[in-house]
């Protein structure tokens, strides 16, 4: 896992980390919504026949996780950030991207 030092523009240094996604774990869980989808349009799908319209998919991406500390060292804010591209078997392209911001906050 390749980890950069960057810094942080307020509390000194940050840590992130960026890594590949797994596109195998991104095909099974869009096939397991394809198969809810379906059971809730009354027109049942198998789940290994949704995985396996899902395998003609390219997909690639990253995530990166960046861990900003606070004064005294523990972690202050976590924020993920991922970014998935897909290429559909009829050459369609799409990306997703999300952010998660988890904020430690102190209490009184």
């Amino acid at each position: 896992m390749p980890v950069a030092r960057g810094r942080c523009v307020r509390d000194g240094v940050a840590y992130v980390a960026t890594l590949p996604v797994d596109p195998e774990v991104i095909r099974r869980e869009r096939a397991q919504s394809d198969v809810v989808v379906a059971a809730i349009s009354r027109e049942p799908v198998a789940f290994e026949q949704a995985l396996a319209l899902r395998r003609a998919e390219q997909i690639t991406g990253t995530i990166r996780v960046r861990l900003d500390p606070g004064p005294i060292g523990t972690v202050r804010r976590r924020t993920r950030e991922c970014r998935v591209e897909t290429r559909a078997a009829d050459g369609k392209r799409t990306t997703e991207t999300s952010t998660e911001v988890t904020e430690a906050m102190v209490l009184p």
